[in-house]
């Protein structure tokens, strides 16, 4: 199943009851649409910050670090699809090193976390064609 607009909103209306102790009453019907949106209009972002920044980033934030065949991301990212999968966004993408690329001859600095390699980067292509997002780097 696809995961839709009326999902995220039952999701988060959900999530609003339950953390006010209220009960909520959601109908789902397909029957009468009052509008649609283009495919490809959601879109996601993982950042290139390591998870041990702390309550900010946290486990599963990052792109260099994300388990890319983890079945529960495959299953949600396809759902998505053909969402926009924005990679960095932060400051910490002005801190990426190119490591193994064609004009990127230095190797990742000893210690430095922020280095996309060229197999990360083949992982990367490899995950988005195989659930249907874009990427925008």
């Amino acid at each position: 199943p696809r995961f839709g607009l009326m999902s995220g909103i039952w999701l988060a209306t959900a999530a609003a009851a339950t953390a006010t102790n209220q009960t909520a009453i959601i109908q789902i019907s397909d029957r009468h649409i009052v509008n649609s949106l283009p495919a490809g209009f959601a879109s996601f972002t993982l950042d290139f910050h390591p998870s041990s920044q702390g309550s900010v980033w946290g486990a599963n934030a990052s792109i260099l670090e994300i388990d890319l065949a983890s079945p529960g991301l495959l299953g949600v990212v396809t759902a998505l699809a053909p969402a926009v999968l924005r990679l960095g966004g932060s400051e910490a993408g002005e801190n990426v090193t190119y490591v193994g690329f064609p004009g990127f001859d230095a190797p990742c600095p000893s210690g430095y976390y922020y280095c996309l390699t060229r197999p990360r980067w083949a992982a990367i292509l490899a995950f988005a064609a195989r659930t249907g997002v874009r990427l925008m780097l």
